[in-house]
């Protein structure tokens, strides 16, 4: 699970780097993100996926605040 994570955590920001993409799409890359990953991480024993999943959460909060 924490490879696949660590690999799509990659590969989104990889795609909200593209100077194409547009906030629409960044906000659902990390909403997708979010979503496939909510409840799997435990602060106790995978603290720092857990620890990027609250900096994404804060990251797509502020990005929807945008549109």
């Amino acid at each position: 699970m924490s490879d696949r994570f660590w690999t799509q955590l990659v590969t989104v920001a990889d795609a909200i780097n593209a100077p194409t993409t547009s906030n629409e799409l960044v906000e659902g890359h990390l909403l997708a993100l979010l979503e496939g990953y909510a409840d799997e991480f435990d602060p106790a024993d995978e603290f720092p996926q857990y620890a990027t999943l609250y900096l994404i959460r804060s990251i797509h909060r502020r990005v929807k605040s945008f549109g």
